[in-house]
Parts: structure tokens; sequence; C-alpha cells
């Protein structure tokens, strides 16, 4: 059995989800999602999988924490007891993020993932799979048919990841170079194409970016991340930023012809798919 240590945003429960699917299918053993870090003291995230059309379900522990301090240290070291007494799980560590690293699984041993594991050699051959994996059990009529106009259109997403970014110490969002270099070569290509702006600051980008004559700011007072995924997924091509999120909606499109990405910081060439286009980029 795999057990995978389920981390972070939407993005990042992608990534720990599709490295535990791959490892099982290719061995044939049972997956089971280790959700213990948003019952317990991880606030800034909540536990997504649960929406989407898994194949693999089952929780380690099922019976959640209550939110009492009691509670929640009974919980955690439930989870140390269950992981190394009762299943005897060997840790299986990630020794450098954003690097590909061998795991051999052997059939009647239990095993625990622990890491981001943001390395798409890891799934890579069941992408269609993961396709229909990732695809969320429920989907509003609103929704499904803006994704159906998106998916028929000359469409161009463009993710914008700014809010949070910009409390980092140094900086983590991308300078406007990056984008308006990246618009530009997608205009040279295909003038008519019609750019899908994605953000957590929307407001920003209409102030930087409605110049552009054919644009449209993706926004919704009850538009979930999950529903934002899934349009930015229908997309044709994409200009992703320096985020896992935008990675995810280039990554499951069903039509991709282009997609252009930042090369800055951690985020170095090998993090991106061969045919994706890589481009050299600054953080302010």
């Amino acid at each position: 059995m795999i057990i995978s240590q389920i981390r972070g945003g939407l993005g990042n429960q992608f990534f720990t989800y599709s490295i535990g699917y791959a490892l099982a299918k290719k061995y044939n053993v049972n997956l089971v999602l280790d959700d213990y870090r948003y019952v317990t003291t991880y606030n800034l995230r909540s536990f997504k999988l649960d929406d989407y059309n898994l194949t693999y379900t089952q929780h380690f522990i099922e019976k959640k924490p209550k939110k009492d301090k009691l509670s929640q240290i009974f919980y955690k070291l439930k989870n140390r007891f269950v992981r190394f007494v009762i299943y005897r799980a060997q840790d299986v560590q990630e020794l450098k993020e954003f690097s590909f690293q061998n795991i051999e699984i052997k059939e009647k041993k239990n095993y625990y993932l622990k890491g981001y594991w943001q390395v798409y050699e890891y799934f890579f051959q069941y992408r269609d799979e993961l396709r229909n994996e990732l695809s969320l059990k429920k989907l509003r009529s609103s929704i499904s048919e803006k994704g159906q106009t998106i998916y028929n259109d000359n469409s161009c997403a463009v993710h914008v990841r700014h809010g949070d970014y910009v409390t980092f110490k140094g900086g983590k969002c991308l300078s406007d170079t990056y984008y308006i270099n990246a618009i530009e070569s997608i205009l040279r290509s295909n003038p008519s194409i019609k750019f899908y702006f994605f953000s957590d600051d929307l407001e920003y980008c209409k102030k930087k970016y409605s110049y552009l004559s054919a644009v449209e700011f993706v926004e919704s007072e009850d538009m979930s991340d999950e529903e934002e995924l899934y349009l930015m997924s229908c997309c044709r091509n994409f200009i992703i930023a320096n985020s896992s999120f935008s990675w995810w909606g280039a990554f499951l499109s069903r039509n991709a012809k282009c997609v252009i990405c930042p090369v800055v910081d951690m985020w170095k060439e090998n993090f991106y798919l061969p045919d994706w286009i890589k481009v050299q980029a600054s953080i302010e």
C-alpha cells in the first residue's frame, strides 16, 4: 500500500495525488490519502480532492478530530501509531524539490510519501487518465457553459499570481515584461486570439492589460478555485505564472496548442514539459 501525504493548495494537492496514483498503477497496489494537515493545525488551505473523480478516495484515517487541542494531539498520535505500528509504513522522503528520484515499491510492504513531488516525469505516462481523475464531480451549468465557450474560442489563458506573492520577502511576482513579451509573441502568430485573465488580483490586471483589443478578466463572486482552474484548462493557449495552479491548468488542458512558461528562481526549465516554451523571467 502507498500512503500519500497530501500538501498545500490545489496545485500541490494534484502533485501529491498524482505521484501516488502513478506508483499505485505501476506496481498494482492500493493508494490511500493522508489529509492530516488539513484536519489539524494547517489553516491556510483546505482539502479539495474529495471534489474530484478520483479512483483512490480512501483517507488514511477516516474519522476526523474535533477542533479542541486535546483531540488534535490524540489524532496526530493515532496517525503516527497507525503508520509505524499497524502498517509499519516506510517513509519515502523527497530528497530535493523539483528533482526526480527513483522510487521502487515492493508489493507486500507499505510506503508513506512525504514531499511535494513537483516533477512531471513521475506521472506523465498517465496524463490522459489524470485528466479524468482530476475532473470535478459537480460542475455548475453556468461554469460548464462558460468552459464550453472558452474551449471553442481562439483562447489564451493568462495567469497572474499577485495577491499573496506581494508579501513574500524579496518578491515572487513576475515582472510585467514577462507578460508583455509573451502576449506580443502570441499575437504575432495569432493576431485574432482572445486573452482570458485569471488572477487573485484582477484589479491589478485590468489596470495593466485592458489595452488589449480582445480580453476578458474572468471573475465571479462565488467562483471557487476548482472552477477557476477548470475554466483555465479549457483554453487553447497559455501564459502561465510561477505557480502550480496554472501549471496544472496547462497540463490538464485537452486542446493546448502553445504554453509559455517562466524560468525564474526555483522554476527551472526541467520543471516544464519539453514542448512548452521556456522564457527567462525576473521577479519583483
